[in-house]
């Protein structure tokens, strides 16, 4: 019973359980009023019946209804926890928007916490992989930097909770490509990708903050 109020039994069986025990009492209450009534066919008796039967569709479907709300909030939470990692088919769209372009440079912004950090690195040894010029942080930007253990080159550090690119008119279609690539409105942490376009940014900025 302690594993059954602190919610460490798996939902399953006790779904069924108590699910079938309240259809199966309110049946048996029906059928009592019913072998009571003096006529069976009649308005009183059809009440009952009828009565039963909405109540156990009702129960049924406020169970799946609360089901689907646990499910969606266990996804999300699961999500929260999960580190992000370019899937397979990332990469391969990665490769695909890219490849119409010439391979161009950039600076990496991320969060200084392990998750952002991590995906920012994933997506900046992706594109090196495809001839891209990671740039260090510039000496004049007034954001904080991070130095990796080995030779690769230093990101920026500031605060955010989205994915966004900075680039130039004439980037702008490469950083939306990019981009799209990237975006998965499944995944928490990768659905938020925005873009800055202007002059401003000659060299494509990379932005990677946390998931929310």
């Amino acid at each position: 019973m302690s594993q059954f109020f602190s919610g460490a039994l798996d939902p399953t069986w006790p779904h069924v359980v108590l699910i079938s025990g309240t259809i199966l009492g309110g049946a048996l209450v029906g059928l009592g009023v019913i072998l009571e009534a003096p006529k069976l066919l009649s308005v009183a008796t059809l009440s009952v019946f009828v009565g039963i039967l909405i109540e156990a569709a009702c129960t049924l479907l406020l169970f799946g209804f609360d089901e689907g709300i646990s499910t969606a909030q266990q996804r999300t939470i699961e999500q929260l926890l999960a580190k992000r990692r370019l899937s397979f088919e990332q990469k391969e769209r990665i490769a695909a928007a890219i490849g119409h372009f010439q391979p161009t440079k950039f600076v990496l912004v991320t969060v200084p916490e392990a998750e952002p950090w991590d995906f920012a690195m994933d997506i900046a040894a992706t594109l090196r992989s495809h001839g891209w010029d990671w740039l260090p942080c510039p000496p004049s930007s007034s954001l904080g930097f991070v130095k990796p253990m080995d030779d690769r080159p230093t990101a920026c550090t500031s605060i955010l909770d989205h994915i966004e690119f900075n680039a130039s008119p004439q980037q702008e279609k490469l950083a939306r490509a990019l981009g799209a690539a990237i975006e998965d409105k499944s995944i928490v942490g990768m659905d938020d990708v925005r873009y800055v376009i202007g002059s401003n940014h000659p060299t494509m900025v990379i932005m990677v903050g946390t998931k929310r």
